[in-house]
């Protein structure tokens, strides 16, 4: 958050006093380099906090049953695909693979002669195409 954008900022203005002088300011660069190094691991810890939050928290029985059921019937899920996982599983047992799934939606890939895998197969130039490019 706000500690990684000052981190960052400050990064930029130590660059900025290198790139837009005409002097090599070997103490900006270095400066510069070691705030990126604490930009970045403020940013890490910041990722670190959500993923505890979402992977441990998140999936605790009472907290994963309230977000399932408070996103129900909604489009908002937030990332979270609590939801979904009810569709998947009536997907997997009415289709079992996803290569049934395909063949309903029209492309069979067991089918070595399907029509539809002549529109996707590579055209090989002829030679003096070929020449002619070169």
């Amino acid at each position: 958050g706000v500690l990684t954008a000052v981190m960052a900022i400050i990064a930029y203005l130590q660059m900025i006093a290198v790139t837009c002088t005409d002097d090599l300011n070997l103490e900006a660069i270095c400066g510069a380099g070691i705030t990126g190094v604490f930009a970045g691991a403020t940013g890490i810890a910041q990722s670190a906090t959500g993923v505890y939050l979402v992977c441990d928290v998140g999936q605790r029985p009472v907290l994963r049953d309230l977000l399932t059921h408070s996103l129900e019937g909604t489009n908002a899920t937030y990332g979270r695909r609590l939801v979904e996982e009810r569709r998947m599983t009536e997907l997997k047992s009415r289709h079992g693979t996803p290569a049934g799934v395909w063949k309903e939606l029209g492309f069979d890939l067991d089918d070595p002669d399907a029509s539809w895998r002549s529109r996707f197969r590579a055209q090989v130039p002829r030679d003096e195409n070929l020449q002619n490019f070169v």
